[in-house]
């Protein structure tokens, strides 16, 4: 859950995410307008509506990822090599998270937004779908975040696909709970007009990044002293 934070306040994704979600309530005000040419079929969708779609489309994002890192997992488990790959992991950790430091992103996953795009609509087509559309937008919201926080996301939860389906599940469980929450409470705050908390969090998304990077180079440098020197652990814990 407290990765969920890293990842919703990507600064490759959330900074756009205030404007979009104002330009799809304002639709709102035309709704009459959208129906009377039969553009669409049923009234705009409530924020609260909106931010549990992209919610939704954001788990279908990462239970995709979940069973791929199961799979994954469940071969390096075969591989008897478990020890190792978690070193390699801890020190990917640390690698990772200065890259994230510097401000490089990946850009892995641009092409989901390129399927995004291809099936959702505008007022100005024909037939005009909101709902699907924020369904997509939060899959393409957890893409473009992924670029951005790919270094934390994923060596996390592929470790977890190497510790057994429960811890999958319930790693998974955490990130999605926590995202689906912080969507439909940003979406509803944009709803009720609270520019001000939004201006906040714009500003604070380069803070979060910097944090979450030196918490996972730490994170990393912690995980690679425990995996490689038990003694010393144990010796300092005792």
């Amino acid at each position: 859950m407290i990765l969920s934070i890293l990842v919703y306040f990507s600064p490759c994704a959330f900074p756009v995410l205030p404007g979009f979600i104002s330009y799809y309530l304002s639709l709102g005000a035309r709704e009459d307008e959208l129906i009377e040419e039969g553009k669409l079929k049923t009234k705009m969708p409530s924020s609260w509506v909106i931010g549990t779609l992209a919610g939704l489309g954001m788990w279908t994002f990462f239970i995709l990822i979940g069973i791929l890192a199961f799979a994954m997992g469940e071969a390096f488990a075969k591989s008897g090599l478990i020890h190792y790959i978690a070193v390699g992991i801890a020190l990917l950790l640390v690698i990772l998270g200065t890259i994230m430091l510097l401000g490089i992103t990946s850009h892995l996953l641009g092409f989901v937004q390129k399927l995004v795009d291809r099936w959702s609509t505008t007022e100005m087509d024909e037939t005009f779908t909101p709902r699907r559309n924020m369904y997509l937008y939060g899959i393409g919201y957890a893409a473009a975040s992924i670029d951005c926080t790919a270094a934390a996301v994923l060596p996390f939860v592929i470790f977890l696909g190497t510790l057994g389906t429960s811890a999958v599940i319930s790693g998974l469980s955490g990130l999605m709970v926590g995202l689906l929450i912080l969507m439909i409470l940003v979406t509803v705050l944009v709803g009720l007009g609270r520019q001000v908390m939004i201006n906040f969090l714009r500003r604070m998304t380069g803070m979060i990044k910097l944090v979450g990077s030196w918490m996972m180079i730490m994170a990393g440098i912690g995980l690679t002293i425990y995996l490689t020197q038990p003694e010393v652990v144990s010796s300092v814990f005792a």
